[in-house]
């Protein structure tokens, strides 16, 4: 049976490469992209797109639950963040409530590995609302009862 990752934030610039690598390990990809506006950055047989929203209630988005029906996942990875505002109640929605989202959505459907992708922010002592809210998500996670793994990357060039 083919095995299967979800990847959040795929049509961004970490989740392309995240795509890339799942795909050299054998994975296909289930990527969830936010906006419409953006193009599908990779074309690959083994790549099926989903517009999908981690600030809101994936268990109930049809889409979704279609397109992981009858499939072998394995985990899912978050690579989804908002980038560049300064508002905190933006960056919290989708740092710490869209963490809390992925893990709902992965214990309602026995996926049992969740990989989010932090940053370097966290470690910082002025963190700014981008860094508050990533050390949010990343609490939130260790919280659950989940299997996880946090990646804290120094530098995306």
């Amino acid at each position: 049976m083919d095995k299967y990752l979800i990847v959040t934030g795929a049509n961004g610039y970490l989740g392309k490469y995240v795509c890339l690598e799942a795909l050299n390990s054998g994975y296909k990809i289930i990527a969830l992209k936010y906006n419409h506006y953006r193009s599908t950055i990779l074309n690959h047989p083994d790549i099926q797109y989903v517009y999908a929203d981690i600030t809101s209630d994936m268990c109930n988005h049809n889409e979704l639950k279609s397109a992981i029906e009858g499939k072998n996942i394995t985990g899912i990875v978050n690579a989804a963040a908002l980038l560049g505002s300064s508002d905190y109640d933006k960056n919290y929605v989708v740092n710490a409530e869209g963490v809390k989202n992925v893990i709902d959505f992965a214990q309602a459907h026995k996926i049992n590995k969740v990989v989010q992708i932090s940053s370097v922010v966290v470690m910082k002592k002025i963190k700014g609302p981008y860094g508050v809210t990533k050390l949010k998500g990343q609490e939130i996670l260790e919280q659950s009862d989940i299997n996880y793994t946090t990646f804290i990357p120094a530098m995306i060039l």
